[in-house]
């Protein structure tokens, strides 16, 4: 009797978790449209806090004192970005199978 690898199963041994990964490639329009929805939400609530943020200041002797704008909120709105582009590509996609 020989040694079977954990990681070399027949198609009739796979794993407990198998099903959480074999989905079939479909999914209703809901679960379809989640991250590019959420995508755009955050893409929304990133553009009125830099809006938000660019318009507080004053004038001081000529100078305009105020906040800027950091890097975390520069990369929330880049990153909302590419969600809902990767979210829009992937539903699309996977409506056409």
């Amino acid at each position: 009797m020989t040694a079977q690898s954990p990681w070399s199963w027949e198609h009739s041994q796979l794993p407990p978790w198998s099903p959480l990964f074999e989905a079939g490639g479909t999914a209703g329009f809901g679960r379809r449209w989640a991250s590019p929805v959420i995508g755009a939400l955050c893409l929304i609530i990133a553009v009125l806090d830099l809006s938000e943020v660019a318009s507080f200041g004053t004038e001081f002797f000529g100078y305009r004192l105020g906040l800027q704008i950091g890097w975390g909120l520069w990369l929330m709105t880049i990153s909302s970005l590419v969600l809902l582009v990767a979210g829009v590509s992937a539903a699309t996609k996977t409506r056409k199978k």
